[in-house]
């Protein structure tokens, strides 16, 4: 069966305004039956977040046919959605790394996001549609227990932040990255719980400087951001 570059954006459209699941379920049979440019895997199913999760997703795309196909266009379910590849055609029997960025921030409940993506062969009409979904519950709970950590004090001015409870069970898979070099991160177990302890190496930090926890599950990782703000004594 040919598609033709109009169909498959109508069976976009279609798809995005059914229900998510209706979605998967149609697009995900439709790439792996008919098109033999396949997203893997072509759906991921998030688990609970917190307010203002950041999660990359990450999937591949192989080209199982036996001509040379090329990435003509993505279709995002919508803005909040960056998807990046590695790639932009791929050889017979050739892979392409692709992620998706997907911020939550502002959504609370039950909430998906959905990619399509439309590949051709080179000096063709033909496409084919792979699809990435994923859906996940947000919190409207914050994962720090204030919503910026401020540096006070005139000598290696410190904050200590407490971390929501429920990411004590990813304790072993947490990491703490800072955005400016001049500050120092560490994760502790405070007495009432995990606590992040950040250190100003210098007198100023950067006016957009942030601490980033991340914890990775599968073919997911979760970034936290909790701005930094320096507040002299006095």
């Amino acid at each position: 069966m040919r598609i033709t570059g109009s169909l498959i954006r109508g069976l976009m459209f279609a798809s995005f305004a059914a229900s998510a699941l209706a979605a998967v379920a149609g697009l995900g049979y439709f790439a792996k039956v008919e098109s033999q440019v396949l997203a893997t895997p072509n759906n991921i199913i998030v688990g609970d977040v917190l307010a203002g999760a950041i999660i990359t997703i990450e999937f591949n795309v192989a080209n199982a046919t036996a001509s040379k196909v090329q990435l003509v266009e993505t279709f995002k379910h919508c803005d909040c959605t960056d998807v990046q590849c590695k790639r932009d055609a791929l050889e017979p029997g050739e892979t392409a790394q692709c992620s998706i960025a997907w911020k939550t921030g502002g959504r609370t409940g039950a909430t998906n996001t959905l990619i399509g993506q439309t590949w051709r062969i080179v000096g063709t009409e033909q496409a084919w549609l792979c699809n990435v979904s994923s859906r996940c519950y947000v919190s409207a709970e914050n994962p720090f227990a204030e919503a910026s950590a401020i540096l006070r004090g005139d000598e290696r001015p410190t904050a200590t932040v407490k971390l929501h409870p429920s990411l004590r069970c990813f304790r072993p898979n947490l990491m703490l990255t800072t955005s400016d070099p001049s500050l120092h991160a560490t994760l502790d177990d405070g007495p009432e719980g995990l606590q992040v302890t950040v250190r100003a190496l210098a007198r100023a930090v950067q006016r957009d400087a942030m601490v980033v926890l991340a914890v990775r599950h599968g073919q997911t990782l979760i970034r936290y951001e909790m701005p930094v703000r320096f507040q002299p004594d006095g």
